[in-house]
């Protein structure tokens, strides 16, 4: 496997295993958190936003019932910035 390639592998468990934490408890609180993380000697920045979708309105259906949880994931490769981004959704199980 190519440098490139394996650190990206590394880049994409990194966010996989932050996405697992943010919805590990079911319904995330709305915020971010950040932080560094290092894997097999390489260093990546990984930051986590959970916002509400609210575009939902129109469908009937109540504010804050669905949550978008995005992990972005940096590094460098080289002089290269290089970025994994994974994009969940949760929806609020008190939906009526």
């Amino acid at each position: 496997m190519t440098d490139t390639a394996r650190t990206t592998a590394l880049a994409v468990l990194v966010a996989q295993a932050k996405l697992a934490e943010a919805t590990a408890g079911g319904w995330p609180a709305a915020g971010a958190n950040s932080g560094v993380a290092e894997m097999d000697g390489s260093q990546f920045a990984w930051r986590t936003d959970v916002t509400n979708v609210d575009s939902l309105a129109s469908c009937g259906l109540a504010r804050n019932v669905l949550r978008q949880v995005c992990v972005d994931v940096t590094w460098r490769d080289g002089t290269r910035p290089r970025t994994v981004q994974m994009t969940t959704y949760l929806a609020d199980q008190k939906i009526p």
